[in-house]
């Protein structure tokens, strides 16, 4: 009886599995399961036909989207959307950055020393300075491009006249005509330079030659007596001329150097010290803009100062000749 019992149970238990393989998830069988089992699990879902382990973990709740392949009750975990602006998205990228930083590291103003304000390089000017003075023994020349004026060498007074008297002038002919004529290589001459550059040019426009003895001598310096007061006034007047300028070229200094030098700075235009390629000759290339050039010439005897103001336009070629005209200063035995 007891085996008989038992032979029951195992064809019910036999044929309790056939119907759940036969109908997985189904109602019947799961009604069946649970009347016969109670304590048996419950039959998993099935997805698009493939039964589901029942030793996976639960689908997390905050998957990037809907989950592919979900049956009918299954409910699909809401997509998460990227927000419109991210504070990642606020920041600038590398590139920008970059570009940032290296417009900002320009020179002072905004400005580069070849560029203009819209960013397209503009060629630097040549300039090119010669000195012709007749004084060039062993010179020393010294040649600066500055972009506002500087301050000259300091002047107590402007030189001296030249005598235009008869007394003065009949002492100096005598001089130069008979007791000390001189050569042009003398550093210190008798009545200093300007003096002899007088003489001479009007030795040369009265075309008188010079006395041979002294009984000659004072009928030479009363023929020659017109001319070269004619000539000391003009050197006068040349000397007046230079001291006017001095004191321009102080005034512009003092009034207009800080101005300028800002508004340089403010372009990116700074000193250029040009090298001397031969005796008395500069050239340089230069950027495009104003520039008040100065150079000294220090020979036996004298210096030169020339200060003199240039515009140097993109491309262009300024050539710029420095004479005893136009010096700003002629200090020493002049």
């Amino acid at each position: 009886m007891l085996l008989s019992k038992v032979f029951i149970a195992a064809i019910f238990l036999w044929l309790s599995g056939s119907l759940t393989l036969l109908c997985p998830g189904g109602p019947a069988c799961r009604a069946l399961a649970q009347s016969s089992h109670p304590a048996a699990p419950a039959c998993p879902k099935v997805s698009d036909g493939v039964g589901l382990s029942a030793n996976l973990p639960p689908a997390p709740e905050t998957l990037p989207g809907p989950i592919h392949g979900a049956g009918t009750g299954a409910s699909a975990a809401p997509a998460l959307t990227e927000p419109a602006s991210s504070p990642a998205n606020l920041l600038p990228s590398p590139s920008t950055t970059t570009t940032t930083t290296s417009s900002s590291s320009s020179t002072p103003g905004g400005d580069s020393l070849f560029e203009s304000s819209g960013g397209k390089t503009q060629p630097g000017g040549l300039l090119s300075v010669r000195i012709n003075v007749p004084h060039n023994t062993h010179p020393v020349d010294v040649f600066t491009a500055y972009p506002y004026p500087v301050k000259p060498p300091r002047l107590a007074a402007p030189p001296s006249y030249l005598p235009v008297d008869r007394p003065s002038l009949k002492g100096l002919l005598l001089s130069s005509g008979y007791s000390a004529r001189i050569s042009t290589d003398k550093a210190y001459p008798t009545g200093g330079w300007r003096w002899q550059y007088a003489y001479n040019s009007a030795l040369k426009k009265s075309k008188l030659g010079l006395p041979h003895t002294i009984l000659t001598m004072y009928q030479w310096i009363d023929a020659i007596m017109p001319c070269v007061a004619a000539e000391c006034r003009r050197s006068n007047e040349i000397e007046d001329a230079r001291w006017a300028r001095y004191q321009k070229a102080v005034d512009e200094f003092e009034q207009k150097f800080a101005d300028i030098e800002n508004e340089a700075v403010r372009k990116g235009l700074y000193p250029v010290e040009m090298p001397c390629r031969a005796r008395g000759f500069s050239q340089a290339q230069v950027p495009p803009g104003s520039y008040w050039l100065t150079c000294t010439r220090k020979v036996p005897g004298l210096t030169y100062y020339w200060r003199e103001p240039v515009e140097v336009a993109p491309g262009a070629v300024v050539n710029l000749m420095l004479t005893e005209s136009n010096a700003l200063e002629i200090l020493g035995g002049w």
